[in-house]
């Protein structure tokens, strides 16, 4: 799996995307880096499924070659949403994108405009992000919690830490503070 995480992109004049991951090589995003594109997509299926959905319709044409029908929607999401060689990180240390204002000559006259580019975060929780938070809100140790659910300690954690990256919290403490502030967990 590859680390979303410290990397800037630029976009070249020829439509190429350039791909920095902080402190490694730059290379030119291509069909053969999978397990980037992979990496990519999954995050934007998860976290911008809108944008994702957009992305799928737009180039399912090319469906049947699944390398290059996953390499030509990250490079449209990439080239829609970043690509200026700047000092901000495009994706940070925590793995949140960074969008920029790209300058496209479509903008406003897209169909895409708001949903490849610039597309909104999916803050909804899922019933299992749900679930195992109510079970930490409930004083359950993450080991329980895996041991009950018979999930392993790091499909907790990833659940824990997506719940915090849609609410925009940076730590359990804050997400007790949230779930008290908005009674999420109100019984019937």
């Amino acid at each position: 799996m590859f680390d979303l995480r410290n990397i800037e992109f630029n976009n070249t004049p020829n439509g190429d995307v350039e791909v920095r991951p902080f402190g490694e090589p730059v290379f030119t995003l291509s069909e053969k880096h999978i397990a980037f594109i992979d990496a990519l997509l999954d995050y934007t299926a998860e976290f911008y499924p809108e944008c994702y959905t957009a992305l799928s319709e737009e180039y399912t044409r090319f469906s049947l070659n699944r390398l290059n029908y996953r390499f030509r929607m990250a490079r449209r999401l990439l080239r829609c949403n970043f690509g200026e060689f700047d000092s901000i990180m495009d994706i940070d240390h925590n793995g949140a994108f960074n969008f920029e204002e790209v300058k496209c000559p479509r903008i406003g006259e897209c169909k895409y405009h708001n949903i490849i580019c610039n597309p909104q975060f999916n803050s909804h929780l899922t019933p299992r992000e749900f679930e195992i938070m109510e079970l930490l809100y409930s004083g359950y140790k993450t080991t329980d919690i895996a041991d009950s659910l018979i999930i392993s300690i790091k499909t907790v954690e990833k659940h824990k830490d997506n719940t915090l990256r849609k609410l925009n919290l940076h730590s359990l403490s804050d997400f007790f503070l949230h779930a008290t502030k908005y009674n999420l967990f109100k019984k019937k």
